[in-house]
């Protein structure tokens, strides 16, 4: 069974606007989904130059004597928004929170580290700033405590006591000296031996001071007293910020520790995640991909179909100008018109056979009219004889006959007009019949111009 022209025409351009529909989306939505992308895996990517930050940031504050917090902490505070967004979309951007699961549950896990490295970071800050405090006390109170140090091995020199005394007298001085280098050396190096020569020098100044206070003989002579008291004084609250700062070290030191190690935990989980994103836009990219060839392959394969369907509407067309031109030269009586039937058969589904059939019908009628106007015209010029006949007959008898003249004159008239009436209508019948046959002839030259005129325009 064939398709009827518009049938085809409206095929062809259904497929070829579902296929140009899926060009424009898949381009659309390539596109957008380049742009979210990208701002995705800048997030990504951002979060793991913040780690990175914040880790040096940490290290850099944990070298200076001055310390400022702002930089690092607004590294976190960026941190934390960016992760916000890659697990709950941003409106701003129109950027949705994923819906694979996987990085979903990879997103859960930076965010558990993210937790504890903040967490060590935050303990840092803390104890850095007890730090500053401590050391900034023992930068300012040093000096001092050198000098009443060596104060109390100065008037044991003047009173000529003993080389004992003198002697653990001018060893506080160097325990001094003694402790602030190696709370230097251990803020810098982390070692256990700075830390343990440095409560050695505490506990042997410590055991010194409380000796000479402890010595009757010694706190007799009031300058000697004097000297001991004053460096008792400062000692208790100088001693209290060495040890305090020696426990914030530790606890800084072990912080230190902690941010190393979970900075690169958490660096290998966005490693993950940047990769996992990487994976998804790639994959979605490559369906979109396969869309666009999809539609392109079929919008070839119409092209093809349309080239086919073209030169079958072109021999259609041809068909049916050939029809017209033997149907404006064909005489159209009931065998040509039955003849004309059987050649459109094989077009049975198309739109010109139904315009053939039509015609077929529409001359049928008039060819069928156009018989009954001969009989009409023979039946009336039969007619019109019997009346002449009968009106020559008549007007033998109404000589014969004895009435009076005007009656005889009106039955003549009478006769006449019966007669011009019967040649008047067969005068009409004819006329019409010759109209017919002119209207006829209009409709077989005008479906042969209309069939050349498709046929070239097809074939332009």
């Amino acid at each position: 069974m064939k398709q009827g022209i518009v049938k085809r025409l409206v095929i062809m351009g259904c497929v070829s606007v579902v296929c140009t529909a899926s060009l424009l989306i898949a381009a659309i939505l390539l596109n957008q989904k380049g742009i979210i992308d990208g701002f995705v895996i800048n997030i990504a990517g951002r979060e793991r130059m913040l780690t990175q930050k914040i880790s040096k940031e940490v290290f850099i504050l944990n070298s200076q004597d001055s310390i400022n917090f702002g930089e690092l902490n607004q590294a976190m505070i960026e941190f934390q928004s960016g992760l916000n967004i890659l697990r709950f979309g941003d409106e701003q951007y129109s950027y949705t929170a994923t819906s694979n699961e996987v990085i979903s549950a990879q997103l859960d896990t930076i965010t558990q580290k993210w937790t504890d490295y903040s967490e060590s970071v935050t303990v840092f800050i803390a104890t850095m700033s007890a730090v500053n405090v401590h050391k900034t006390y023992l930068d300012r109170y040093n000096q001092e405590m050198l000098q009443r140090s060596a104060a109390i091995a100065e008037v044991m020199v003047k009173h000529n006591l003993s080389a004992e005394d003198i002697y653990d007298a001018g060893e506080l001085g160097m325990l001094t000296q003694k402790m602030a280098y190696r709370l230097i050396r251990y803020n810098n190096i982390w070692d256990r031996q700075s830390f343990q020569d440095f409560s050695d020098a505490h506990d042997r100044y410590s055991k010194t001071l409380a000796r000479f206070a402890a010595d009757g003989r010694l706190m007799k002579l009031p300058d000697v007293r004097r000297a001991i008291d004053a460096a008792a004084v400062l000692w208790q609250e100088y001693s209290r910020h060495a040890i305090d700062l020696t426990h914030d070290e530790q606890t800084l030191v072990g912080s230190l520790v902690k941010i190393v190690n979970q900075n690169i935990a958490l660096l290998n989980e966005i490693e993950i995640a940047v990769g996992l994103y990487e994976v998804e836009s790639v994959s979605i990219r490559r369906n979109l991909y396969y869309v666009q060839i999809a539609a392109a392959v079929i919008l070839s394969l119409l092209t093809l179909y349309a080239i086919s369907v073209l030169k079958s509407i072109k021999s259609i067309f041809d068909h049916f100008v050939q029809n017209s031109e033997e149907l404006a030269h064909t005489p159209t009586n009931a065998a040509n018109i039955e003849k004309l039937r059987l050649a459109i058969a094989s077009d049975d589904q198309t739109e010109l056979a139904t315009i053939y059939k039509n015609i077929s019908i529409f001359l049928e009628n008039i060819n069928t009219f156009e018989n009954n106007s001969q009989q009409v015209i023979k039946q009336n010029e039969q007619l019109s004889q019997d009346i002449t006949e009968i009106a020559d007959g008549v007007f033998k008898s109404i000589k014969n006959l004895k009435i009076p003249q005007e009656e005889k004159e009106k039955i003549i008239r009478d006769i006449s007009l019966s007669e011009d009436i019967a040649i008047q209508t067969q005068d009409y019948i004819i006329s019409s019949s010759q109209l017919w046959q002119k209207i006829k002839q209009r409709l077989l030259s005008s479906a042969a111009i209309m069939g050349r005129d498709h046929a070239v325009e097809l074939a332009q």
